[in-house]
């Protein structure tokens, strides 16, 4: 029937001299069937490239050309399969290269086929990823290097005659042991809880020249210039916490307050260390304690894939102690100062917090309420 129908439209046009048109219409508009083009000699346009070799076009080809680079993202379109797929892992390998993402285009380039890794323009950006991931190697080694010097700082020395006669050691007062202005009168080396207790340590040197001292580089800035505070309770260690003064403060400062028992007055009774001490002391129980603090230097240890830990000095900088007489009243008082802290578990130990917090409900809770 089909067949029919264009023999007729064929001859109808022929009839009145209507012309076919190059696009494959009617006059009428309507479409022409393929047997009546042929028939009437029409053909569709190719483009000049078409089954040549011609650079303007794709190809289909599945193989890469050695005589042709690519140069941008169509230029793969030459190429079908494999061919194709190393075609833009190349042009992605070279666009992280000129990035200097050495990293990334190294793994581009080792994605290629057997056949793509022999071309020349690749084995060309392999040479230049190479010598980049070296150049970038060497620049990191320099860098760290300038962060670090092995010449000694100088820092606050000696800065006071207690400081001399204590070097290495932990001095404890009645009072605040105010910087180079100490008050010997108020020494003590045993105390009632329910009286204030401040401390001051003094170190040989800063913390940034006893690290170098160890042989363990300083950071450009001294920013990682840090110990540790071992708190010590009838000689067992029950708590520890970061000292980790201010960048300039831990490259010249060789003398550090510290607070066990602030006055009921001082801005610094929730601070760390009062809480610290009372949580230690309330599992300790009533009766005479001896408490000893130990500072150690901290050292920053990076391994193999660049993640840091931690160590710590086999010596203490400084260490020092007090025996102090505990009443079950003062733990009372105290654990009605603290108690919002405590409840909302603001402490570093997790597992101290819960052996406190058991305490707590088993000695408090009738006056203060559980935790």
């Amino acid at each position: 029937m089909k067949r029919r129908t264009d023999i007729v439209r064929l001859a109808i046009m022929a009839t009145t001299g209507v012309a076919l048109v190059s696009m494959g219409t009617s006059a009428t508009g309507n479409p022409l069937s393929g047997r009546l083009k042929r028939a009437a000699g029409i053909s569709r346009a190719k483009p000049s490239w078409h089954g040549k070799s011609s650079a303007r076009g794709p190809r289909n080809l599945r193989a890469l050309e050695p005589g042709f680079t690519p140069q941008k993202w169509k230029d793969c379109n030459r190429y079908i399969g494999q061919a194709k797929t190393d075609c833009r892992e190349y042009l992605n390998a070279k666009g992280y290269a000129a990035k200097g993402h050495y990293e990334t285009a190294l793994g581009k380039l080792k994605g290629l086929s057997d056949a793509a890794k022999k071309m020349k323009y690749v084995v060309t950006l392999r040479a230049k990823v190479d010598k980049g991931q070296k150049e970038a190697a060497e620049k990191k080694r320099k860098e760290d290097e300038a962060e670090t010097t092995l010449a000694r700082i100088k820092d606050d020395g000696l800065t006071s005659d207690s400081h001399r006669s204590n070097v290495g050691k932990i001095i404890f007062s009645a009072a605040e042991v105010v910087f180079a202005k100490e008050d010997a009168a108020q020494l003590r080396g045993s105390f009632k809880l329910k009286s204030p207790i401040y401390g001051r340590a003094y170190l040989s040197a800063s913390l940034c020249n006893q690290k170098m001292d160890e042989g363990w580089k300083l950071p450009k800035y001294g920013y990682r210039c840090a110990a540790m505070i071992h708190l010590m309770v009838n000689g067992k260690k029950v708590d520890q916490w970061r000292l980790d003064p201010k960048p300039r403060k831990g490259r010249t400062a060789t003398t550090f307050q510290l607070v066990p028992k602030p006055d009921v007055n001082d801005s610094y009774q929730y601070g760390e260390g009062p809480m610290r001490l009372h949580v230690a002391l309330s599992l300790a129980g009533t009766g005479t304690h001896q408490v000893e603090y130990v500072y150690f230097l901290e050292h920053d240890v990076k391994d193999e894939n660049g993640r840091f830990s931690q160590t710590y000095g086999e010596k203490p900088v400084a260490r020092g102690g007090f025996s102090v007489k505990v009443e079950k009243r003062t733990l009372k008082a105290m654990a009605k100062r603290y108690w919002a802290p405590f409840k909302a578990k603001t402490l570093g130990d997790k597992k101290m917090v819960r052996r406190f917090v058991r305490t707590w409900n088993n000695t408090y809770s009738r006056q203060y309420g559980k935790l």
